[in-house]
């Protein structure tokens, strides 16, 4: 009977707040640093900072919108939701906007590369599917480190081809777009 009661009471957006308000703050925390910190770094450093920002804000992002009822709370915590969604979204939207103008040969890379990390999940899914990870890796029990050596370095091969291939067909798609590209970001920055 209480399991039912508690199955159909909504959650508040002051509880929500109260219970996860060290995890909204830091998640405040590092989207002002992923904006700012061009402001405070200059150079092309200052991306690779605002990069490693930007992954802890996507990191908080996730864990924080897991957090959300399954089914829709309170008006104001729906709401609520929806905001810290579309700012969330908003806020990588606008770093990758920001990175097509410093460099689109950085674009094209950080974006290859997160293309890439889930094609080699699911290549090294299939090897290990079919078994041959645990035939490279068995013998790193028994002391042989040239057997996880050579498995090591086919993982990485595998990780290099697909980074490399998907960077290259990227390059072809975006340079024959390029200009049309620069005019919708030009829009949709100045509006």
């Amino acid at each position: 009977m209480e399991a039912n009661k508690n199955q159909t009471e909504k959650v508040s957006l002051q509880d929500f707040i109260k219970e996860r308000g060290d995890l909204i703050s830091t998640l405040g925390i590092f989207a002002a640093l992923t904006l700012f910190s061009h402001s405070f770094i200059s150079g092309k450093l200052s991306e690779g900072i605002s990069f490693l920002f930007l992954s802890g804000f996507i990191l908080l992002f996730l864990e924080l919108w897991s957090t959300f009822p399954k089914h829709r709370g309170a008006t104001r915590l729906a709401f609520f939701e929806d905001v810290l969604v579309f700012t969330g979204f908003g806020i990588i939207a606008y770093w990758f906007i920001r990175l097509w103008f410093l460099s689109i040969d950085y674009f094209i890379l950080v974006v290859s590369l997160l293309i890439s990390i889930p094609i080699v999940n699911f290549l090294t899914g299939k090897l290990r599917k079919i078994g041959i990870l645990d035939r490279l890796f068995s013998r790193i029990k028994t002391g042989d480190s040239r057997r996880y050596f050579f498995g090591s370095l086919l993982i990485i091969l595998v990780f290099i081809s697909v980074l490399f291939s998907v960077e290259f067909m990227m390059k072809r798609v975006i340079k024959e777009r390029e200009s049309s590209l620069n005019t919708i970001f030009q829009e949709l920055l100045t509006k």
